[in-house]
């Protein structure tokens, strides 16, 4: 008997409810602390409560990307490490949701298929979780000044005096733990830390570590922006941003897809793990090398060396998600060429893992794709309406990829965008030569790119900005 027919307890992880928690405070530390505390939790904390399990006959499959696969021999352990994922969420976060099952196998029921039952079991849990509604009757309490809809419990001064709830003060207590103090600069004096001590704070695997990994092959420390209107600064004009929000298209066929390929557990299970780790990686590196290469950074030299200040969010890049904010000029850059490299890097990665023999053979020959959702906005516009517009775009997006899978064949990643001035009027931006807005002719179409076909809009108040074909590339 190997050991994944022996191991019949499978332990499924999925973060739920992360944009809600990490956009619960429109403050952008809030934003990236959350989003920090929530990669920790689930690529390091997890994996240590693992290892403290002591003798206990367990298997990890993969952590990351805010989601987990561990198999069990034996129930009892099983739960013992779901009653304690369950605890680190609720005592480090407060009011994070986390759903833990675990999946007894089923006779004749494939690695794949298994899997899938775990997921689909996570989100029946999500849907039925219910929140209690905290009253206190009778009594006067000062709202945390973050979110505005929890009660304060510590006060901060920074700026200015702050009345923090608890959620709010670890979100803000966990950004710090990324930068170190340095001599004060025309930037400030708070730098992101090195990879090597991000990646043991953290792990190697955590997007602010390939952040600084990149930097550092240019000998330059980053600073990053500290609220939205450093990015808006930068823009052309000034004070927009780009929110940018891509998912990966039909990841849940390719699941499908693998359990077709790989019929033989010990396949299936190397080419889950592998399918989970390309995805990530191809995520964290094709959104630093974009932002590197399109978004245009301030660089300056010291007595200590070379720093850049670089003028974008990652506000979430792990697994197939990913939530950028950018100069607006450079929003529609950034996602096209961000779909163009994911889907490159997918292809390489699984060429790499087959040579390396950590994958039997390619899951998706052609590599995987993702749609994105851009808008583009006034930097004081509300993050989390922002957030729900580009997921709505996103959407369109992805089912216009699965249209032309389905009627030409074409395996190729989509984007839908939106650009918001104020009510009742939307504009197009060139994505590269031009710094300034392109308005839409009478008939609301106009062009977005460098004159080479990269877009093609179609501007309706209120509404879309539809990608139509042209030429062989489809955004």
């Amino acid at each position: 008997m190997n050991d994944i027919t022996a191991r019949r307890f499978l332990v499924v992880i999925e973060t739920q409810k992360v944009k809600s928690y990490l956009f619960a405070s429109p403050i952008m530390r809030e934003t990236r602390g959350g989003s920090v505390l929530l990669d920790a939790l689930n690529r390091k904390e997890t994996k240590r409560i693992l290892q403290e399990l002591g003798h206990v006959r367990y298997e990890e499959i993969y952590l990351g990307g805010g989601s987990g696969r561990v198999l069990f021999e034996n129930k009892h352990d099983a739960e013992k490490f779901k009653k304690e994922v369950l605890e680190l969420y609720r005592r480090e976060t407060t009011n994070a949701r986390v759903s833990v099952e675990i999946v007894e196998r089923i006779n004749d029921e494939s690695f794949a298929e298994w899997v899938s039952r775990g997921v689909m079991m996570t989100q029946q849990n999500k849907l039925g979780r219910v929140e209690g509604v905290p009253v206190l009757a009778g009594r006067w309490i000062r709202p945390c000044t973050s979110c505005g809809s929890e009660p304060a419990e510590m006060t901060l001064s920074e700026h200015r005096e702050h009345w923090l709830c608890r959620a709010c003060s670890l979100k803000r207590e966990n950004v710090n733990g990324l930068y170190k103090e340095i001599k004060p600069t025309k930037r400030g004096s708070k730098v992101l830390k090195s990879s090597s001590a991000l990646a043991l704070k953290y792990t190697d695997n955590f997007i602010f570590s390939t952040l600084a990994k990149y930097n550092e092959e240019a000998n330059c420390q980053v600073f990053l922006p500290q609220d939205f209107d450093d990015i808006g600064q930068f823009s052309r004009p000034s004070n927009y941003m780009g929110f940018i929000y891509a998912d990966g298209n039909r990841m849940g066929e390719t699941i499908k897809e693998i359990g077709r390929l790989f019929p033989k557990d010990e396949d299936a299970k190397r080419a889950y793990k592998a399918f989970s780790e390309i995805v990530d990686q191809a995520t964290r590196e094709a959104a630093v090398e974009v932002i590197l290469k399109v978004v245009d950074f301030e660089e300056w030299k010291t007595a200590d060396g070379m720093y850049r200040s670089i003028p974008a969010e990652f506000i979430m890049a792990g697994g197939d998600d990913l939530m950028l904010a950018v100069p607006s000029h450079n929003a529609m850059d950034v996602a096209v060429l961000f779909i163009e490299r994911f889907q490159e890097k997918t292809k390489q990665l699984q060429e790499d893992y087959v040579k390396n023999g950590k994958l039997p053979k390619p899951f998706a020959e052609k590599g995987l794709t993702t749609s994105a959702g851009v808008v583009i906005a006034h930097t004081n516009y509300p993050i989390s309406d922002l957030m729900s517009l580009a997921g709505e775009l996103m959407k369109i997006a992805k089912k216009k990829s699965a249209e032309l899978l389905h009627t030409q064949g074409c395996e190729t990643g989509t984007l839908d965008f939106l650009a918001l001035t104020e009510a009742g009027s939307v504009f197009l931006f060139k994505a590269k030569g031009g710094r300034e807005p392109l308005i839409p002719d009478e008939n609301g179409m106009g062009w977005i790119g460098d004159n080479n076909g990269e877009g093609f809009g179609h501007a309706v108040l209120w509404h879309t900005f539809h990608i139509k074909q042209e030429k062989e590339a489809v955004l």
